[in-house]
């Protein structure tokens, strides 16, 4: 079966492991428990059309995952991923 739709959740400020910025976890609705502790995790939303990478992982392991190291420059990092001009960078 397809994932169609996605929960996201980030983890909490004082559940945030020091060596990252960010931490989001991505499941299928009403699965957060099956995967970790729910009091840790803030939900943020839901993905209409999750991407291919999440809908693998999903699929693979029941959970997506994606975390932001601290030492990542995001600045810098958006100014080479995004070299367009676009609404964001206005």
């Amino acid at each position: 079966m397809t994932v169609k739709v996605l929960e996201c959740f980030q983890i909490k400020p004082e559940f945030m492991p020091p060596e990252l910025q960010s931490l989001w976890l991505y499941v299928r609705p009403g699965e957060l428990s099956e995967h970790t502790s729910p009091d840790q995790w803030e939900f943020i939303g839901r993905t209409l059309h999750p991407n291919r990478l999440q809908i693998a992982d999903v699929e693979r392991q029941g959970y997506c995952k994606r975390e932001l190291r601290a030492e990542v420059d995001v600045a810098k990092w958006a100014k080479a991923m995004y070299t367009r001009p676009s609404s964001a960078t206005r």
